[in-house]
C-alpha cells in the first residue's frame, strides 16, 4: 500500500510541486491529474489502489481552489478500465473495458474542447458509480457486493 501511495499520490504531488510556481507566474494553463473511478468509493480488489486514487480526487478538488485564483485550470481525469499491461494482470471482471486509444480520445476531447473539472469515462460506468456513491454505506456495501459477486471468505 505504501508503494502504491508513493507512486500514485506522492508522485503526482511531486510533479505538481515541480511546475507550481511556473503556472502561478504564467497565470494560465492546465494541471491535469489522472485518477480513476476506483477513487469514487471503496471497491472490492482495490485496497491500495482505490484509496490512493481517492486521495488524488481530494487533492484535485483542493488544488482547484488554490490555482483558480491564478487562472490555472485543474482537471481530474477518472477513467474506467483501460486495457493495459496492468489491467491484463487483473483476475476479476472489468466492465466496459476500453482501449488506450479510446482513453486518449476522451482525455484529448475533455482537455481541448470542454471546460469541465472532471473528465470521466465511459459514461455508462462512471455515472452509475457516481450515483452509487450517494447511497448509505449499508445499501452501498450490499449492492456492490452483489453486483461484483463478492463473497465472504
Amino acid at each position: 500500500m505504501e508503494d502504491v501511495f508513493k507512486v500514485n499520490f506522492f508522485g503526482t504531488v511531486n510533479c505538481i510541486k515541480a511546475v507550481e510556481q511556473y503556472f502561478r507566474d504564467k497565470k494560465k494553463g492546465i494541471i491535469t491529474i489522472v485518477s480513476s473511478i476506483a477513487g469514487y468509493r471503496g471497491l472490492p480488489n482495490s485496497t491500495g489502489y482505490g484509496p490512493s486514487k481517492s486521495a488524488l480526487n481530494n487533492l484535485a478538488e483542493s488544488l482547484y481552489f488554490d490555482f483558480k485564483r491564478h487562472n490555472v485550470r485543474v482537471c481530474l481525469v477518472s477513467p474506467g478500465f483501460i486495457k493495459t499491461p496492468m489491467t491484463d494482470k487483473n483476475d476479476f471482471k472489468m466492465p466496459f473495458l476500453k482501449t488506450p486509444e479510446y482513453a486518449a480520445d476522451q482525455i484529448f476531447e475533455g482537455l481541448v474542447n470542454k471546460n469541465t473539472f472532471e473528465i470521466h469515462f465511459p459514461k455508462s460506468l462512471t455515472i452509475t458509480l457516481k450515483l452509487l456513491s450517494f447511497l448509505p454505506s449499508k445499501i452501498y456495501f450490499g449492492l456492490v457486493g452483489k453486483l461484483t459477486k463478492y463473497q465472504k471468505k
